[in-house]
């Protein structure tokens, strides 16, 4: 019998909230998960005991994993989802357009010895947002770079916010018809999601589809790459999606299909089947498209942003926005040079393995941060923490390319200043007040860049939103918030959110390790300073 699931996702993309046309002021905060999608969707196998208590921080060596078995172009169909999910897996594969390459690009070597191009360009909206190009079944759109959130979405219909304002100030709608002429499949499964955040619930509804898709400026595609096609929403991003990079325990989608697959034939989905639908950088690196199981970010600053323009701003007003590298560490830099950091992990027991979850698993992109200086003083950690037994006295951050701010919680926020940005009190500081942030990772020290976090108050993210519209002196690019609880086991509190502002300090790699064991091979993020 087969079973209708509410599924409630765990996102923090940063989404848009209702503003004066012609364009939405982006919301300033990380949203808020309203539940956890892995704890929720996990209780679709009849509250089993799924998850063990271990060591989720676990050691790894440098050299990557054995590449996965390559991604089948069909299911058998016997006995497996083909028949049970309803759609058909035998797809007539297309040739997807690329776009026009603007800079100069190395050539990376392929799993087959040959040059391919491995690095896609980003664009930069104002320092808010930082979006990739992306063609999803024959479409170019432009799609949110989000680790926050793991299911990639495209609206087939504008979101709410957008509704009555011209066609030619709004992002490009997904085309149904077009992508039916290319080989996308409808599921016949719905995404139902809501996303929590400080100017309330984001409400979102769609259908789980399939299609292939590229990165554009990249060689590299996938096949059947599972997502969300959008439409309704009572939010919007602002672009014509987002491509979502967290891990699939995580997400809805996959958890779903397992789910479903174990509730209508009563055996695991086997873990290379289940493989199929995870999100677009492993299910590359399950193609065996990339050799490494990871991506690489780098972000540049827009030394012309003004946040508060926002609402006016033309909607394709672009700058260059850095580069996202598949599979590879960017461009003259090795892996020894990076400062890595180790991301928690779930462990499942037999039980839930014998359910189709994996032995362990990473979770979200979170990491410990150790310590965080200020002007020359350590600051007192907060006592917010609401896991701290639990998490053995650490405390974790998001790593989120998809928060255009910075999070944490009020007590070591007013540490630093109570002018923070979007404050109600309107309270500033002077902007040439000494300003030394620092924050440490795995023993190491990052110094973050002045202009990043010390903003004019008329530039402070989305001030107006929370009651604060001073107009003189500066604020401190960051928002209150309270640290979330252990989401699906031990290790998977987040006490503070770093987004565009650190990303911008920073070269980050995100290696997803082994994702059917990370006792093998744990996940793990990479830093490396740039110069100020």
């Amino acid at each position: 019998m087969k079973r209708n699931v509410a599924l409630v996702a765990t996102c923090a993309a940063s989404l848009v909230v209702a503003a004066p046309a012609p364009f939405p002021a982006p919301s300033p905060e990380p949203m808020h998960a309203v539940g956890s999608s892995a704890s929720s969707l996990l209780s679709m196998f009849d509250d089993a005991d799924l998850i063990a208590v271990s060591d989720t921080l676990g050691k790894r060596d440098a050299a990557p994993a054995a590449l996965l078995p390559r991604h089948p172009a069909a299911f058998d169909a016997s006995g497996n989802s083909k028949k049970s999910m309803r759609f058909s897996m035998s797809k007539k594969r297309h040739e997807t357009g690329r776009s026009t390459k603007r800079f100069t690009r190395r050539q990376a070597a392929g799993n087959n010895g040959t040059a391919v191009d491995d690095e896609s360009e980003l664009l930069n909206y104002l320092d808010i947002r930082y979006i990739a190009s992306i063609n999803i079944a024959g479409q170019d759109l432009d799609v949110i770079l989000d680790t926050g959130s793991t299911d990639t979405f495209v609206y087939s219909v504008h979101p709410e916010p957008f509704e009555g304002l011209p066609e030619s100030q709004l992002p490009p709608l997904y085309s149904n018809s077009t992508g039916a002429a290319n080989g996308a499949i409808d599921t016949g499964i719905t995404y139902e999601a809501q996303y929590g955040g400080g100017n309330g619930v984001t409400s979102t509804l769609g259908a789980v589809q399939l299609a292939d898709v590229r990165l554009n400026g990249t060689d590299f595609s996938v096949s059947n790459l599972t997502f969300a096609n959008l439409y309704q929403s009572t939010a919007a991003t602002g672009a014509s999606g987002l491509l979502g990079l967290g891990f699939p325990l995580n997400g809805i989608i996959w958890l779903e299909f397992i789910a479903r697959y174990y509730n209508e034939t009563g055996q695991p989905m086997p873990l290379e089947q289940s493989a199929n639908y995870w999100p677009i950088v492993p299910l590359l690196y399950h193609e065996q498209r990339i050799s490494r199981n990871l991506f690489s970010v780098e972000v540049d600053r827009d030394s012309n942003a003004v946040t508060s323009t926002a609402s006016s701003a033309t909607l394709f007003d672009y700058t260059e926005g850095g580069t996202l590298t598949l599979g590879d560490f960017p461009e003259q830099l090795t892996e020894d040079q990076f400062l890595w950091t180790p991301v928690p992990y779930v462990a499942f027991t037999e039980q839930g393995q014998s359910r189709g979850l994996p032995r362990a698993t990473g979770n979200r992109w979170t990491t410990p941060l150790e310590a965080i200086y200020f002007n020359g003083q350590q600051l007192t950690n907060t006592t917010q923490q609401s896991s701290l037994e639990d998490d053995g006295g650490i405390f974790y951050t998001l790593i989120d390319t998809g928060n255009p701010s910075t999070s944490m919680p009020r007590d070591v926020l007013s540490q630093i200043t109570n002018a923070w940005a979007a404050n109600p009190s309107n309270l500033v500081v002077d902007c040439d007040s000494p300003f030394e942030f620092i924050l440490q990772f795995g023993g190491q020290n990052f110094t973050m860049a002045k202009e990043d976090f010390l903003v004019p108050s008329t530039e402070a993210l989305d001030s107006a939103n929370f009651g604060g519209s001073a107009t003189s002196g500066c604020q401190f690019q960051a928002q209150p918030a309270d640290p979330t609880p252990d989401e699906v086991g031990p290790g998977t509190s987040i006490t503070y959110a770093l987004g565009a502002p650190f990303l911008r300090n920073v070269i980050s790699v995100f290696d997803y390790g082994n994702l059917n064991d990370a006792t093998q091979e744990a996940p793990r993020i990479g830093l490396y300073p740039r110069s100020q």
